[in-house]
């Protein structure tokens, strides 16, 4: 990803690029019937992983409560979010790094939520009636 946001430090994307390119920057999560749940700052889509940046923004009261709200809805479609701060990016972009492969291989250790279109049980066939 070539596009910065001022939180988004160069030698962390480096960082982030050891893990593959398979991320994306503001990235829309849906819910299992498509109604939009959150723009999370970084998505590793495929493995529902969020990364979230918390600045001081995110401390008044009223965007506090809107993050709590998203955030619990992030995690019942399945997502699992990593929050960061300055310090985790610009201070230890490493292991804010190692953090986020920690946190695709344990999803990739376990079975992602339900498909988002499940598909009903196939009733058994049933014998043939006597004419």
């Amino acid at each position: 990803m070539s596009v910065m946001t001022p939180w988004f430090s160069e030698l962390f994307a480096e960082n982030l690029h050891t893990l593959g390119d398979d991320w994306w920057l503001n990235y829309n999560v849906v819910d299992e019937i498509g109604h939009w749940v959150k723009c999370v700052d970084l998505a590793y889509p495929e493995w529902r992983i969020a990364i979230e940046y918390q600045s001081a923004y995110h401390r008044e009261a009223e965007q506090f409560a809107r993050d709590v709200t998203a955030l619990t809805e992030l995690t019942r479609v399945g997502w699992y979010t990593v929050q960061l701060t300055s310090k985790h990016v610009f201070a230890y972009p490493r292991l804010t790094a190692s953090t986020v492969k920690e946190a695709i291989d344990a999803q990739k250790q376990r079975p992602l939520h339900a498909p988002t279109r499940p598909e009903l049980p196939k009733l058994p066939e049933l014998p043939e009636l006597p004419a």
